[in-house]
């Protein structure tokens, strides 16, 4: 398609300074040619700087009229390039730094989500409770996350006490904070939500006991069910929680919310996504195929949200 001069000039940042830089260029790289064929003059940014100066250097010098962010982990997810993008009045994709940071940090966003009611596991944050606590075998299964990172990364299921050792000291290369929080025996779902609505949920079906970075970026690792197939009552539940889980942490334009389902139908939020991934494994471009809503015109009507 032949550019449209009334379409704002859009810089499609990707790569970054995280681990998960290579999923971020394969996110960025499928967006620029969904929005060249849409018709928008693109500008691609392959980051690797965290540097404010470089970065508002690069975008003020090519006149662009908006971001679309496609970093994925520190520095992308993490309100970081947001503030930036904030203090310079340069409009762009996605979360505001505040609700980026919220749902980045593991541990704030358990805690924001006890304050406002929302279900979701037991979580401790290591080194706030004795470590005698965790040789309780009762408390097992537990997962163990680092605070700050994504796709999975430094995250581990133990099932004893030298597990969790072990398992502590992997997720501490990642972050300097870990949480345990409770594994608990159900089925996993995603629901993406575009503008102020929710996606049709999916069901993860991994061949893992744990739905890790293989899983994710794998061929034949995961089983996605697209629509999730659980009753009609259940499946606008999902899809209403996850919403008002998007709006609470004040979310806009885009995102992902990963929940659990138990067997007596009780829902548990995991975490918000404000940067799903835009690979050919994505669950949100997935959900809005489902609907209908073709990858390019996706990408369109995010930019779109972005512009107003």
């Amino acid at each position: 398609m032949a550019v449209d001069q009334n379409k704002p000039k859009v810089c499609v940042m990707m790569g970054g300074v995280s681990a998960e830089r290579e999923v971020s260029l394969e996110t960025g790289r499928n967006v620029s040619k969904a929005l060249k064929e849409q018709g928008y003059k693109v500008v691609d940014f392959v980051l690797d700087t965290r540097d404010k100066y470089e970065i508002i250097s690069f975008l003020k010098s090519r006149n662009i009229d908006l971001v679309f962010i496609a970093l994925h982990g520190e520095f992308g997810e993490d309100g970081g390039v947001q503030s930036i993008l904030e203090e310079q009045n340069i409009p762009f994709t996605g979360s505001g730094s505040s609700a980026s940071k919220r749902c980045m940090d593991k541990i704030d966003f358990h805690r924001f989500m006890q304050m406002h009611n929302i279900n979701i596991p037991d979580f401790w944050v290591v080194g706030e409770v004795d470590e005698g606590f965790f040789k309780n075998e009762n408390l097992y299964p537990l997962i163990i996350k680092p605070h700050l990172g994504g796709s999975s990364i430094g995250v581990k299921v133990v099932n004893d006490f030298p597990q969790f050792v072990l398992a502590v000291e992997a997720a501490r290369k990642v972050s300097a904070q870990v949480l345990a929080e409770k594994f608990i025996l159900a089925r996993e779902f995603t629901v993406g939500i575009l503008g102020q609505r929710s996606l049709v949920p999916i069901e993860i079906k991994p061949k893992k006991k744990f739905f890790d970075y293989a899983c994710k970026y794998s061929d034949n690792m995961t089983e996605y069910i697209v629509p999730a197939k659980i009753r009609q009552d259940l499946f606008v539940k999902m899809q209403k929680q996850a919403l008002k889980t998007y709006r609470i942490c004040g979310c806009r334009h885009f995102s992902r919310v990963d929940l659990l389902l138990d067997n007596q139908g009780k829902i548990y939020i995991l975490e918000v996504n404000t940067i799903p991934g835009f690979t050919s494994h994505s669950l949100l471009p997935m959900a809005a195929a489902y609907e209908g809503i073709s990858f390019g015109r996706l990408c369109s009507l995010i930019v779109e949200m972005a512009s107003k």
